[in-house]
């Protein structure tokens, strides 16, 4: 981010990094932050909007899956309990997460944190889909069936 006296720039000009914003640059009136792009107030309605956007689509869309997949493969005699366990294994992993970010980023940089992340998620989808059986079109029994493992 470069700011100066009448415009900043998120972004190199013309696809470089020379002209007043260039960290060499002998032109004091220009300051150069390199990792980070402050937002200034005419614009900061853009976070809210986005965060909100993002957050409505991801109710409507995947954020019910885990729940709704949790009420179908859980017998009727343990699905509080087990929906207590899955519940309780989201939150200390969401809770990992939050507690090693700003150590990752800072020994991995930030690419570093997300690629591993990344790879963490890719992973578990992996064996998601190569040991989770599937259950469209059954009945509860069945699920109950499949999962007991007497099939």
């Amino acid at each position: 981010f470069c700011e100066g006296p009448q415009k900043s720039f998120c972004l190199s000009i013309n696809g470089s990094f020379s002209g007043p914003c260039s960290p060499t640059s002998e032109n004091s009136a220009y300051n150069w932050y390199p990792d980070y792009c402050p937002t200034t107030t005419a614009y900061s309605w853009t976070i809210i909007v986005g965060l909100t956007a993002y957050l409505i689509s991801f109710a409507a869309g995947v954020g019910p899956i885990p729940w709704s997949y949790n009420s179908e493969i859980y017998p009727l005699w343990g699905r509080s309990v087990c929906t207590s366990v899955a519940t309780c294994t989201m939150w200390t992993f969401n809770l990992m997460i939050a507690m090693t970010f700003l150590s990752m980023t800072t020994g991995l940089t930030q690419y570093g944190a997300f690629y591993l992340y990344c790879g963490l998620a890719v992973t578990g989808w992996v064996i998601f889909l190569m040991f989770m059986p599937e259950t469209k079109g059954r009945t509860l029994e069945q699920i109950e069936t499949l999962f007991s493992g007497s099939v």
